[in-house]
């Protein structure tokens, strides 16, 4: 009689067979097929008649994640709406067992960013599902009628870190004209929700790119990093010690580059921990080439994005002092 662990791995073997069939399939698909065509064919006949959403999860992220990178990379420079089954699919390939949301945010007279998040704070030992209040902070503080924010974003190559489900960058992307904005994240909250979102809205989606970058990439290879951008955002990334330790450490290299293209880090805080926050602002002011200054979102009572307490956020802006 054959054991349980050889009949899993006999089962694991046959999808990965046929994983690589459905592959071979896609592609053909991606070539000959417009946006809205592939995503009806997908479903048609290869999730339905393949059973791919009954293969094991972790492959099932896998193969997700493919889809989503090669539908991105063919067809990123169209225009095109995304089908309810065919999100739905993505979804739940991803799912974390939380439940999930959707949130609409309207920047202009009829467009929306929309983005998909998770109802719980933490899942899976990550809060990257989660929508961050300083995110929707950066949204407003662009869609505020004196908004000056918008000029630091304009024309510059943005890397957001930690974004997320994606509503940082969209922002920017969508309202603050920028040359280029680089989304990133770790892995698993890139593949679960960062690249879906930015595939969820298509229309800001030309300038907008996504990567999975490790804070401490950046320090391995600041000289690289230094001189592919000109500004950093984050939001609601100073909540930890530990982290912020790694994300200062980050920053120092980052402007510590001798012709680093880097002259403004911006990071928008909800004040969470006012001591964490306190000892981070302070760890940055005894950094010789530094200057660091923190600001408070003013209120607009036309502003469409509206903010339950303004006074709870701050903007810290970290400049590259000249020597």
């Amino acid at each position: 009689m054959e054991s349980n662990e050889f009949l899993h791995l006999k089962r694991e073997l046959q999808q990965y067979v046929q994983i690589r069939q459905i592959f071979s399939h896609t592609d053909r698909l991606l070539s000959r097929l417009s946006p809205l065509q592939f995503q009806s064919a997908f479903i048609e006949h290869i999730v339905r008649t393949s059973s791919v959403d009954k293969f094991d999860p972790g492959l099932l992220a896998k193969f997700s994640a493919y889809i989503f990178k090669k539908f991105d990379t063919i067809f990123g420079g169209s225009k095109y709406a995304l089908e309810d089954k065919f999100l739905e699919f993505f979804s739940d390939a991803n799912s974390t067992g939380d439940g999930k949301c959707d949130r609409f945010y309207e920047i202009n007279s009829g467009e929306f960013i929309h983005i998909k998040c998770s109802e719980s704070l933490i899942s899976e030992g990550t809060t990257g599902y989660s929508l961050w209040e300083a995110s929707v902070a950066l949204l407003a503080s662009l869609t505020n009628s004196n908004s000056k924010y918008k000029e630091i974003f304009r024309n510059k190559r943005v890397l957001e870190l930690g974004s997320g489900t994606g509503l940082g960058g969209l922002a920017i992307a969508s309202l603050a004209n920028p040359q280029s904005v680089l989304l990133s994240d770790v892995s698993q909250v890139h593949d679960a929700y960062t690249l879906p979102n930015i595939l969820l809205n298509p229309k800001s989606k030309t300038k907008l790119k996504t990567e999975v970058i490790h804070w401490n990439d950046l320090i391995i290879a600041a000289d690289e990093y230094a001189h592919h951008f000109d500004t950093i955002v984050g939001c609601d990334l100073i909540y930890d010690p530990e982290i912020c330790s790694l994300l200062f450490s980050a920053f120092k290299a980052l402007l510590s580059v001798k012709s680093s293209t880097i002259h403004q880090i911006v990071l928008f805080c909800t004040l969470r921990n006012p001591q964490t926050f306190n000892d981070f602002v302070r760890d940055l002011h005894n950094e010789e080439n530094i200057s660091v200054s923190v600001e408070e979102l003013s209120h607009d009572p036309d502003n469409p994005i509206l903010l339950d307490s303004i006074e709870s956020f701050r903007v810290l802006l970290i400049n590259k002092r000249s020597l």
